[in-house]
């Protein structure tokens, strides 16, 4: 496994980066997983943010937890 990038802090919760941020990369045995931060805008104008979790450019799931978001990328990478 080459982790290729990851963000190191103390932030927990997706509303404190940046939207549009990678905050984790990493590759093994030709998979590739990236967490990103995404912002969405509600019909009522609120908009929030959380971390998509991508494997090989398909969108896999989100969550709005930092630790959570990276342990579930790297579940999705060392799964067969």
């Amino acid at each position: 496994m080459n982790i290729n990038q990851i963000t190191q802090t103390t932030q927990r919760h997706a509303d404190t980066f940046t939207a549009g941020a990678s905050v984790f990369e990493a590759s093994s045995k030709g998979k590739l997983v990236k967490v990103w931060v995404e912002e969405t805008k509600s019909q009522t104008g609120n908009s929030y943010k959380r971390f998509a979790v991508y494997v090989n450019g398909s969108y896999t799931t989100s969550t709005s937890n930092y630790p959570k978001a990276i342990g579930i990328a790297m579940l999705k990478l060392t799964e067969e």
